[in-house]
């Protein structure tokens, strides 16, 4: 029976790690790519009506949970499906009644190639739990509250 030194056990060591290494690195992009250019124009685009404070056509586009779920017209991302995705067909303006953001304004051609990359890729993001603003309780209440 042959043996394993260190000499010949660490290249094998040293090629597994590598290995091993490449899907997370591939995750860790794809989430970068999210944090650096997606959320972003997320931020600048879509919030102030698809967000926390308020969701036009119920529709809330600031974390993976609430994408996926849709508004009124269901989940406006297809993961990996840019052409099935009605959020990608909004911000083109192709459709005269879907067509985000609403008036004048408009995503730039980069961005909408962005925004198609990321679908293309897997809308790929980290989770993100909602958070809830606690209720704050009267003087009364807190007087009461452990007692």
């Amino acid at each position: 029976m042959r043996h394993l030194n260190f000499q010949s056990a660490f290249p094998l060591a040293l090629w597994l790690a590598c290995a091993m290494s490449v899907p997370n690195a591939q995750a860790q992009s794809n989430t970068d790519f999210f944090e650096s250019t997606i959320r972003p124009l997320l931020i600048t685009h879509c919030l102030k009506c698809h967000g926390a404070e308020k969701q036009e056509s119920e529709l809330r586009l600031d974390s993976p949970e609430h994408w996926e779920k849709g508004g009124l017209g269901g989940p406006v991302i297809t993961p990996g499906k840019p052409e099935s995705s009605s959020l990608l067909r909004a911000v083109r303006k192709t459709d005269p009644d879907l067509q985000m953001p609403p008036g004048r304004k408009k995503l730039s051609p980069q961005e909408i190639v962005d925004l198609e990359k990321w679908i293309k890729a897997g809308a790929i993001a980290p989770p993100q739990t909602t958070i809830t603003p606690l209720a704050k309780l009267t003087l009364e209440q807190a007087d009461t509250f452990w007692s």
